[in-house]
């Protein structure tokens, strides 16, 4: 038996977000989830196009699922933020930015 490719669905999901197919793109992060429900990328990768469509508590969600599985995940902890400032919630908002400074203190370039 051949075991799907969580990795493929994933990269799908990537190329068809740049190309502007955002709902063909969370079938495939679905899909790729089905596989491996414990993956932090995809669940934040989700989110993020579930942003670009205005569906903010929907990546909040998902923001959440990949905190769950690694809460020292910053990407995640960020893009929460901005949904959050999205929808008005500042204090919550901050909370959020301050712990993606708290992981990642510096983003010096080299």
């Amino acid at each position: 038996m051949i075991k799907p490719d969580p990795d493929v669905w994933y990269n799908k999901g990537v190329t068809l977000d740049r190309l502007g197919k955002y709902e063909e793109a969370i079938e495939c992060f679905d899909e790729a989830l089905k596989i491996n429900p414990n993956t932090h990328v995809v669940w934040s990768s989700k989110g993020v196009v579930l942003g670009r469509l205005e569906r903010y508590e929907e990546a909040i969600d998902c923001y959440d699922k990949a905190i769950e599985i690694n809460s020292d995940y910053d990407a995640a902890w960020n893009n929460k933020g901005t949904a959050l400032v999205r929808l008005g919630r500042y204090e919550d908002s901050i909370k959020c930015f301050d712990k993606t400074l708290r992981i990642k203190p510096s983003d010096e370039k080299k």
